[in-house]
């Protein structure tokens, strides 16, 4: 696995995407490489994370509905399965297996990818151009508990990278990545803190698994 040092903080639209490559499910390197393609889509995902499972779904649709127009989506786990075993190897295996994932679905065992990026939710996505520039950071849409969204806000962020118009960045109250929705805490290994999420320390919120479906209160 290879990623660029970063100093803690987050990626957002405009910085440079750390080199990539990381084992699959079978344990073939799979390295992110902007040049191949005309945009590149970054999901840091979890199997067992409410949010991460509501989209997966639409996630799966744009990887399908994208891949015809030069567009990869590549699904990062970066979860310490000591505490996530649902995020081992094993368990992203029998995932692929059952036809669960449209694309790569590759293991950040110790989370250096996720540090990188400066993830710290699932699921958080970065879209990447040819030149290697975060173009979008955020969620698939507003609103994890209504498919109907159809991941409206990754769709219009691909849009606007093919056609060679600027990203519109969508500003939102719950600013979760930059463009917000509710999502899980990271559950690695390493203590990372993030104010804006309320996300720090190795463990899934409780909340998140007692009180799913929830929305953020206005």
């Amino acid at each position: 696995m290879t990623a660029s040092a970063t100093s803690g903080g987050r990626l957002t639209a405009g910085d440079a995407a750390p080199p990539v490559e990381l084992p699959d499910t079978n344990g073939r390197q799979v390295r992110l490489d902007p040049s191949a393609h005309a945009a590149t889509v970054v999901v840091f995902t979890a199997n067992g994370c409410p949010f991460a499972l509501a989209w997966h779904d639409r996630v799966q649709a744009v990887a399908r509905d994208f891949a015809g127009r030069d567009v990869v989506v590549l699904q990062i786990v970066s979860n310490d399965e000591t505490g996530h075993p649902e995020d081992s190897v094993a368990a992203m295996r029998e995932r692929v297996a059952n036809g669960d994932l449209a694309g790569p679905f590759l293991r950040d065992a110790d989370q250096q990818v996720a540090r990188a990026f400066g993830a710290t939710a699932t699921p958080e996505i970065f879209v990447v151009d040819r030149g290697g520039v975060v173009r979008y950071h955020g969620a698939p849409d507003g609103d994890h508990d209504d498919p109907s969204r159809h991941a409206d806000w990754l769709r219009t962020a691909l849009e606007d990278i093919l056609a060679g118009r600027p990203v519109v960045r969508l500003l939102h109250r719950w600013a979760v990545p930059s463009s917000g929705a509710s999502t899980c805490c990271g559950g690695t290994a390493v203590r990372r803190t993030n104010a804006r999420t309320s996300c720090s320390g190795p463990r899934w919120p409780r909340w998140a698994e007692r009180r799913w479906p929830w929305r953020p209160s206005r």
